[in-house]
């Protein structure tokens, strides 16, 4: 597979998201959160209390792309993090979202269209795989089908021919208020050239 696109954050610490260059690919655009920056070779925010980061990429491709990144939980707090895909901007197009209530709640992922976020698909995900740890978040575009994958194992598979052109793709976190630390986000990257039909491995999870 080739790389469309890809940011390791390697950047001095306080470099802004913001117009910030990927290492492959174009530039970040800061759709919220205009404070999201460079932290620790990761991408992460200035603040840490009710703020919301979203930052997109435009891919000039839409299908037969897989977008992925590592998030690294905290220990505690009320959080969201995800990619984005096939957007027109923030509030357009799809969201695939890790929810998470706290320490000793389990998460739930879930799947967005905007922008009425209408849920399409959702499941529950142990607070194991949460907090404390890294986890891989994975989308899989092709042709309508849009796969979801949690470390490697896929979720889900949802068909839907919206917003199947538009090639803006990017990352999402959030933190709840209390002071609770945001996800740091590393190693996004967006490779080309998937093959075959992802209903055929999700039927091997039936």
């Amino acid at each position: 597979m080739a790389t469309v696109a890809s940011d390791d954050f390697s950047e001095a610490d306080s470099t802004l998201i913001d117009g910030k260059s990927l290492d492959v690919g174009g530039t970040w655009t800061a759709y919220s959160g205009s404070l999201a920056e460079v932290q620790s070779g990761k991408y992460a925010e200035q603040a840490s209390s009710s703020a919301g980061y979203s930052s997109l990429t435009d891919l000039g491709v839409a299908d037969g792309i897989e977008i992925s990144a590592d998030f690294y939980g905290p220990g505690s707090g009320a959080l969201d993090f995800g990619l984005y895909a096939r957007c027109q901007d923030v509030s357009n197009g799809w969201l695939a979202l890790i929810e998470y209530s706290g320490v000793g709640g389990n998460g739930t992922l879930r799947l967005y269209e905007m922008p009425s976020f209408a849920v399409r698909d959702a499941v529950n995900v142990p607070n194991t795989t949460i907090q404390g740890t890294t986890t891989n978040l994975k989308v899989g575009l092709s042709g309508n089908d849009i796969s979801v994958y949690l470390n490697g194992v896929l979720q889900f598979l949802y068909s839907s021919s919206s917003y199947s052109t538009e090639t803006l793709a990017g990352v999402r976190n959030y933190v709840g208020a209390g002071g609770f630390v945001m996800v740091p986000i590393d190693n996004f990257l967006v490779a080309s050239g998937a093959t075959g039909s992802p209903w055929y491995y999700y039927a091997q999870l039936q």
